[in-house]
């Protein structure tokens, strides 16, 4: 079990099994370690920024993130969660998702609206076990570097404490669940 408290948002770690590390008890812990596997993944994929349209990228970009961690990075969990689409569909939304993606970009969508989109599709997917915020901000800034030589600057060390930044950004989240995606285009926009 880890010691702390799940943060507003945050996916619960009710099972822990897949942990690596057998030297983590503490919510910090995991943090810090969590931190240090991304950034080696950051370190990879700067060197050589690609994007590629294709699930078995994006899966991978997942395991390369939390390969250390997790022993379950980059594989489509199995059980339902309370967000997320149902398990059985991961796959299905996973490929209509990626077709919008090149829709969008055939028909010359705006950055802003790409990004927010794919970011909350993403999310809404929710394919893994944990992490899925983290890796949608991620492959975002991927896409946006290998087609646009941009990144969103987001300000991660917001997202790891209640902060009022993170209350507004899963509020965005949660109102693009409900179609109105302004909130989080205007937060895309601003840290574009």
């Amino acid at each position: 079990m880890i010691k702390g408290t799940a943060l507003e948002g945050e996916t619960p770690l009710d099972d822990i099994s897949g942990l690596i590390p057998d030297y983590i008890t503490t919510r910090e812990e995991l943090i810090i370690a969590e931190s240090k596997n991304i950034l080696e993944a950051e370190l990879k994929y700067n060197l050589k920024p690609r994007f590629k349209n294709e699930s078995k990228f994006l899966f991978g970009v997942h395991r390369d993130m939390f390969c250390y961690v997790w022993n379950w990075a980059g594989k489509q969990r199995k059980t339902n969660l309370n967000i997320g689409v149902p398990f059985s569909e991961v796959r299905v939304e996973f490929k209509n998702l990626l077709d919008d993606l090149q829709y969008w970009e055939t028909n010359k969508e705006s950055l802003v609206r790409v990004a927010t989109y794919f970011h909350h599709r993403l999310v809404k997917i929710h394919p893994f076990l944990n992490g899925n915020g983290r890796w949608a901000r991620f492959v975002v800034n991927l896409y946006l570097k290998s087609k646009y030589n941009r990144i969103i600057n987001w300000p991660e060390q917001e997202y790891i404490k209640n902060s009022e930044f993170r209350r507004k950004y899963i509020r965005a989240l949660s109102n693009a669940d409900s179609g109105n995606y302004t909130e989080l285009s205007l937060i895309h926009e601003k840290y574009l």
